[in-house]
C-alpha cells in the first residue's frame, strides 16, 4: 500500500510539475555567453535560416566585424542536383541580406561533426589572427558545441564565446509538445553525454 501510494504521489507532482521540470531540463543544453568585441561570428552547419539570422543579428549589432562559416561534408541523396543543401542555403541568405564572409575551408572533404568543425576553426587560426570567437548554433545545441570546441582549441589559443538560435517551432518552454522539439532535446541528451564522455575517440564521432 505504501509503495501504491508513494507511486500515486510521484505521478500526480509529475502530472503538476512537469512544465517546469521539463523546462529546467531543456535551459540545461542552452549557454549564451557572447559578448561585443569579437573577432568574428563562426556560423555552425546546418539550420541555415535561423542560424542566419541570428548572426546576422549580432554581426549587425557590432558584436564582431567579421562572419565565417563551416564547411560542412556533402551528402549523397537523391534528387541532389535540384535540392540546395543547407550550407548552400547559408551562403544564399548572407549574399541576398548583403553581408559578407568567408569559408573555413575543411581539413578533409568536409565537416561531418561538431569536432570537426572544431579541428577546421584550429586550422584556420593558425593564419588567421583571432583572439575570440562567437560559435552560432541551435539553442538546444550549444553547451555541446561550446564543449567540442573547448576541448578541440586551448582558452590560450582562442577564446570560444557561444550564441544560442532561437525557431519559431519550439523553445525551452514548449519543446515537448512538438514532434521536433522531442527529437531535438531527447536525442541531445545522449548526444552530450557522448560528448562528454569522449577523449582519446573524438575522431571517430560522426554525430551532429
Amino acid at each position: 500500500m505504501k509503495v501504491l501510494l508513494a507511486i500515486v504521489v510521484f505521478l500526480i507532482t509529475a502530472l503538476i510539475f512537469h512544465s517546469a521540470i521539463l523546462t529546467q531540463y531543456a535551459k540545461f543544453f542552452t549557454i549564451n555567453n557572447y559578448t561585443k568585441g569579437a573577432d568574428a561570428i563562426l556560423i555552425l552547419g546546418g539550420c541555415a535560416d535561423t542560424r542566419a539570422k541570428k548572426s546576422i543579428e549580432l554581426f549587425r549589432d557590432g558584436y564582431a566585424d567579421k562572419i565565417l562559416i563551416t564547411h560542412p561534408a556533402s551528402l549523397e541523396f537523391d534528387y541532389k542536383d535540384i535540392m540546395v543543401s543547407d550550407f548552400g542555403n547559408l551562403k544564399n541568405i548572407l549574399k541576398y541580406e548583403n553581408v559578407e564572409f568567408e569559408v573555413v575551408e575543411s581539413i578533409n572533404d568536409g565537416a561531418k561533426s561538431t569536432y570537426d568543425e572544431a579541428r577546421d576553426l584550429l586550422r584556420y587560426i593558425e593564419t588567421n589572427k583571432l583572439k575570440r570567437v562567437i560559435i552560432v548554433t541551435d539553442n538546444f545545441h550549444t553547451r555541446r558545441a561550446l564543449l567540442a570546441f573547448n576541448k578541440i582549441i586551448d582558452s590560450d589559443s582562442l577564446q570560444i564565446e557561444i550564441a544560442g538560435a532561437p525557431n519559431d517551432v519550439y523553445d525551452v518552454t514548449n519543446w515537448w509538445k512538438t514532434e521536433r522539439g522531442l527529437s531535438a532535446y531527447i536525442s541531445e541528451f545522449f548526444k552530450y553525454i557522448l560528448y562528454l564522455i569522449s577523449n582519446d575517440n573524438i575522431k571517430n564521432i560522426k554525430a551532429t
